[in-house]
């Protein structure tokens, strides 16, 4: 089964990641919000990824730090962006969505990481 890119957004839907231009190349830091699904399937699932320059890691974490789910950028380029994402979604095949789901969460963070259905929680 192979996965697509269905939707791209900030986190909120308050702009167009396409249309974006932060206020400082150098030292910014967004959250994607990205629609993913199967090739031949309607549905999605949603997954967040963090884009950020290294300076802005600089100044705004404690080290160390560990990134997850985090693409490092020199600058706000929309098109290399989402390039990358599209490659790294293509290199997340499997048998079914589970599988699928599962390989994008090693670069994204899925809405369903960690999840747990009530009958399979342990009291």
């Amino acid at each position: 089964m192979k996965a697509e890119l269905k939707l791209i957004t900030d986190l909120f839907g308050e702009f167009s990641p396409a249309e974006y231009t932060p206020v400082n190349d150098d030292v910014f830091h967004i959250t994607l919000l990205l629609g993913i699904g199967g090739v031949d399937s309607e549905a999605m699932d949603y997954f967040d990824v963090s884009i950020c320059t290294l300076e802005w890691v600089r100044l705004n974490n404690v080290k160390p730090v560990i990134l997850n789910n985090t693409i490092l950028v020199d600058n706000y380029d929309f098109n290399k962006i989402l390039k990358y994402i599209n490659e790294c979604i293509h290199l997340c095949d499997g048998k079914n969505w589970h599988e699928v789901a599962n390989n994008l969460s090693k670069f994204f963070l899925w809405e369903y990481d960690r999840y747990k259905t009530l009958s399979t929680v342990k009291e």
